[in-house]
């Protein structure tokens, strides 16, 4: 889970079926946990999303990783998603920086 920096009342949770999965997806709240709905990913993922990353400086980037290598980008705080061409093999941890 991770918090928007610059709204605290904004969070992104990664989830899906079981580790590693075959389902996934990204639920956000706007109002501090108390509902929840998924983002719209622009491809279904492949495996569980289970890294998020965000960075203080830039609070409109948000990145999600799936377990098995789909990586999607959100840079208007969570509204749009686009997933990266390149696809990993497995992913074991996601950090957004500055440049």
């Amino acid at each position: 889970m991770i918090v928007k920096p610059d709204d605290p009342n904004t969070m992104f949770v990664g989830n899906g079926d079981f580790i590693p999965g075959v389902v996934g997806c990204v639920q956000r709240t706007k109002d501090a946990g108390k509902t929840w709905a998924p983002v719209d990913l622009p491809v279904e993922p492949n495996s569980v999303v289970y890294w998020l990353a965000n960075h203080p400086s830039i609070p409109n980037v948000v990145a999600a990783a799936t377990i098995f290598g789909y990586v999607y980008v959100s840079t208007d705080g969570g509204d749009t998603w686009e997933k990266l061409d390149k696809e990993f093999g497995e992913v074991r941890a996601l950090a957004i920086t500055p440049n």
